[in-house]
């Protein structure tokens, strides 16, 4: 299953999830949307744990078995609910999630730790061996070294979103939502850094004043543009102008409403929702909110846990 070439080779530090990071969850008011209401949705349903039996029929285990303790306390800062959230955003971000096993001297787990997706790697095997067919270790590298730091794979849990082009098929490699919006994000994340640079810096000149007599030299030009700039601009922006019949204006610069580009900014909160599950109308988008009623809000929040929260 696993070339040759990719077989114990030290994995290298991964330099996607930063920029998604950076410019999607952090950046993108959409994204983050999407993703906090799937992060903080999937924390609340009852988690129930089962163990299989001889015959193959599923025990619940009991309240108080160790696994359900360590559930609900993972490690000394997080509860079930952080740690269930921040899974769900690593998912949703690089389509994988790693927890550390922290055990004690007898071998038994007794905390799980956040790792983050970016500093954690595969360690392929092409070894036959029981335990080590696949993948032998995960690799971790550690913040401010340049040690890699070898984490046995029975001390690694991990999830994931496969990824169907990654050496092992998808076993072992993530493909997050994010991963596959990189272009919808950037285009919504660039329209927004337009309007805010027009808006902010105004960019270019919102009108043109035309004169059907003659400029006579640069010095008459430029005090004609600042007696206009005085009257309608700055704090009189919006005054009503009065111009003499020989006067023509010409407007240069979009408006509000040309300025939301509301076709694309639709199409791309329809794309972004699709792909993280997550009905539009439920996270305020306004792709979703045109066609809001109470009725199709009651299906879309039934649909929402039924089909992304399974």
């Amino acid at each position: 299953l696993i070339p040759k070439t990719s077989a114990n080779q030290a994995w290298i530090l991964d330099t996607k999830f930063k920029p998604l990071a950076l410019e999607g969850y952090s950046r993108s008011s959409v994204v983050y949307a999407c993703i906090e209401n799937l992060a903080t949705s999937v924390p609340e349903p009852p988690v129930k744990f089962y163990v299989s039996s001889v015959a193959n029929e599923d025990e619940e285990i009991q309240v108080d078995h160790g696994l359900t303790d360590l559930i609900k306390h993972p490690n000394e800062l997080m509860s079930e609910y952080d740690m269930f959230r921040l899974a769900t955003v690593h998912l949703s971000i690089a389509g994988i999630t790693y927890w550390w096993k922290e055990r004690s001297n007898d071998g038994t787990v007794i905390a799980l730790w956040p790792l983050r997706p970016d500093r954690v790697g595969p360690l392929y095997s092409t070894s036959t061996a029981q335990g080590q067919r696949v993948l032998s270790h995960w690799v971790y590298h550690n913040p401010g070294t340049n040690e890699p730091i070898f984490l046995p794979r029975s001390d690694v849990w991990f999830t994931n979103y496969p990824d169907p082009l990654g050496p092992s098929g998808g076993m072992v490699e993530g493909l997050g939502p994010l991963i596959a919006l990189a272009r919808e994000v950037a285009s919504d994340n660039e329209a927004t850094r337009f309007v805010s640079t027009l808006l902010g810096n105004y960019a270019q000149p919102g009108w043109a004043v035309q004169l059907k007599s003659t400029v006579q030299n640069e010095d008459e030009a430029r005090m004609l543009k600042m007696k206009f700039q005085s009257q309608f601009g700055g704090a009189h922006l919006g005054e009503a102008a009065i111009i003499d019949a020989d006067t023509t204006l010409t407007k240069l610069s979009f408006d509000l409403q040309e300025l939301e580009f509301p076709s694309l900014r639709e199409f791309s909160e329809t794309r972004i929702a699709a792909a993280f599950r997550t009905p539009a109308i439920l996270v305020g988008l306004n792709a979703g909110l045109q066609r809001a009623t109470y009725s199709n809000i009651q299906e879309a929040r039934k649909d929402f846990t039924e089909r992304s929260l399974e």
